[in-house]
């Protein structure tokens, strides 16, 4: 599932004129690079939520792109990061969940995540980095890569790993049941009661390019570490 229902209203109060998923990254849309993810993976099919300039980012897309059959899903308020997720699975039932953020670029191997995930068997699998912590809520690991605290550091045990989320989750079915029948956060009505109920709660740490395009500025941003990085 690609999370697409966002505002992104500070691209356009800077001006932007096409929806953000839709924003052009070195002449692609931004949605593009999440897709491209899943397609390396072999997935066949994605969930797109969407929200705000619903019908133009589906006009755009249609009901296939890049090989890829897309499922929308149109919200009629905005249902949040953890909402969106738990409405989905509702029209399409499953038993784990693959996410990734519409606004994010990351070059991220999807499969050896999986593979993580199913060798540990957490509740949860967040993608984390120890870059760019400084910009995000701080999520602290332990030496064998648990989840311990988001936001706050906690006081025992003393080593902690300070990384910051990327913007891709694995979320088991049981995962959901933490989330209300309402909009919410993933955060705080999600990983926030799953931690204090003692549930594993896992991070894959990522030492990758990956960053974040929610404003004109990351968006340049993007372009230039991406044109270093392919040396165009």
């Amino acid at each position: 599932m690609i999370l697409s229902a966002g505002l992104g209203s500070r691209m356009e109060k800077a001006g932007e004129s096409l929806p953000k998923p839709l924003v052009r990254v070195l002449g692609k849309p931004l949605i593009y690079y999440p897709l491209q993810l899943l397609k390396e993976a072999g997935f066949k099919e994605v969930v797109i939520n969407l929200y705000h300039r619903a019908e133009e980012i589906r006009n755009f897309l249609g009901e296939e792109f890049m090989g890829i059959k897309i499922h929308f899903l149109i919200e009629p308020r905005l249902l949040g990061t953890g909402g969106g997720i738990k409405n989905a699975q509702k029209f399409f039932p499953a038993q784990r969940w693959l996410t990734l953020n519409a606004d994010t670029i990351i070059e991220l191997n999807l499969k050896k995540l999986i593979s993580y995930h199913q060798k540990h068997n957490p509740l949860a699998t967040m993608v984390v980095s120890q870059s760019r912590t400084n910009s995000f809520t701080p999520i602290y690991l332990s030496r064998k890569n648990q989840v311990l605290a988001i936001g706050k550091k906690p006081k025992t045990p003393r080593h902690t790993i300070k990384t910051a989320y990327c913007g891709v989750q694995i979320l088991e079915e049981n995962f959901l049941k933490y989330l209300p029948e309402a909009p919410s956060s993933l955060i705080e009505q999600g990983y926030l009661p799953a931690l204090g109920s003692q549930e594993k709660i896992l991070g894959y740490l990522f030492s990758g390019f990956w960053i974040p395009v929610d404003d004109l500025k990351a968006k340049l941003q993007a372009e230039a570490e991406l044109k270093n990085r392919t040396g165009e």
